[in-house]
C-alpha cells in the first residue's frame, strides 16, 4: 500500500470536468458498440453479394471467391473482437466514474480508473504490435529491394 504524500480531493470544478469526461467516454463507447454491430452486419451481408456476383472482385475461380468470403468474415469478426474490448472498458470507466461522483464512493472511483488504465494499456500494446508489424514490413521491403537491384 502506498503512503499518501498528497491529500487530493475532487472539488466542484474537477468533479464537473470528470462528469463531462465520463459522458464523453460513454458516448465514444456506445459509438464503438454501434460500429462493431455495423461491421458484423456488413460481414454477414457482403459474402452474399460476392456469391451472387462472382465478378465483384474480378477473381478467377469459385475457390478464390470462397477464400475471399471466408477471409472477409473472419477478418471482420477478429477486428470486432479486438475493438470491442476497449469499448467495454471505456463504458465501464464511464459508469463507475459517474457512480463514484454521484455517491462519493472511493472504491467506484478506483474501479473507474482501473478500467481507464486497462483501456490505455490495451491501446499501448496494440500500438506496439502495429509498429512492430510496420517495422517488419519495412525490413522485408528493404531486403526485397536489395535483391531486385542485383
Amino acid at each position: 500500500m502506498l503512503e499518501n504524500v498528497f491529500e487530493l480531493s475532487i472539488d466542484a470544478e474537477s468533479g464537473s470536468y470528470l462528469r463531462e469526461t465520463a459522458k464523453w467516454a460513454r458516448y465514444f463507447s456506445i459509438l464503438g458498440f454501434v460500429c462493431c454491430a455495423f461491421i458484423l452486419v456488413m460481414a454477414l451481408i457482403i459474402p452474399g453479394i460476392i456469391l451472387r456476383n462472382p465478378d465483384f472482385f474480378q477473381v478467377q475461380s469459385q475457390i478464390q471467391t470462397q477464400g475471399m468470403e471466408v477471409g472477409l468474415v473472419v477478418g471482420s469478426i477478429l477486428g470486432v473482437a479486438i475493438y470491442l474490448y476497449p469499448c467495454i472498458l471505456l463504458f465501464r470507466f464511464s459508469g463507475k466514474l459517474l457512480q463514484a461522483l454521484k455517491t462519493n464512493d472511493q472504491s467506484a472511483l478506483n474501479a473507474a480508473f482501473k478500467n481507464l488504465r486497462s483501456c490505455y494499456r490495451f491501446f499501448g500494446i496494440i500500438s506496439i504490435i502495429v509498429i512492430g508489424i510496420y517495422a517488419l514490413i519495412f525490413i522485408i521491403a528493404m531486403i526485397g529491394m536489395a535483391f531486385v537491384r542485383r
